[in-house]
């Protein structure tokens, strides 16, 4: 079974200058599961049971996510957005399993089969555009992404994991010109962040 709980809450300001903003935001989530299994092996003639194991696992998922995001414009055709992003991931697991010891016809603790985890992200984010014309020909809108990525990790099979923050830069150009017709052309680059 699964339980989870999400909500979110948002705040947009906007001013007299036109597409000048301010917007919050928040959500998150919260979920907790649980799972168990029973297995049993017996003999053929059913009235001796020598192998079985029973588990239960439980665990627990949050995630929250706040952004701020800023617009400023200067004239009709030059606009600056700015944000910043804080997102936070903890996960936790325990698996306890119990086998069937046949001498003493007994469920004990499985050291060997039974694990737990625990698992921590956060991911700190600033972000900056700027909108602008080149003469009558390009719009242009080049931006930088700034983001720090901390993690932990405990397992219980393997104490001591280390898993080293990284700082990670992702710029972006958009480049688009205004046909005949209504039409666009738009170049862009962008690089992307992908995590496991």
């Amino acid at each position: 079974q699964f339980h989870s709980i999400d909500w979110s809450v948002g705040y947009k300001r906007t001013f007299a200058q036109e597409d000048r903003e301010l917007d919050i935001y928040y959500n998150a989530s919260d979920g907790n599961s649980a799972s168990a299994y029973t297995q049993e092996q017996s003999l053929p003639t059913g009235d001796s049971l020598f192998q079985g194991s029973n588990s239960n696992n439980e665990g627990r998922d949050y995630a929250s996510h706040f952004n701020i995001d800023y617009t400023q414009p200067f004239s009709e055709k030059v606009k600056l957005e700015t944000g910043a992003r804080v997102s936070i991931r903890n996960i936790s697991s325990t698996s306890d399993v119990f086998s069937l010891n046949p001498a003493i016809s007994s469920y004990l603790y499985d050291t060997a089969q039974s694990n737990s985890l625990t698992y921590a992200r956060d991911v700190y984010a600033g972000y900056a555009s700027l909108l602008f014309p080149i003469y009558k020909i390009l719009n242009v809108k080049a931006g930088l992404r700034y983001e720090r990525t901390e993690t932990e990790a405990g397992f219980s099979k393997a104490a001591g994991t280390v898993i080293p923050g990284y700082n990670t830069f992702a710029p972006s150009v958009l480049l688009s010109h205004r046909c005949e017709n209504e039409q666009t052309l738009k170049i862009s680059y962008s690089k992307r962040i992908q995590r496991p």
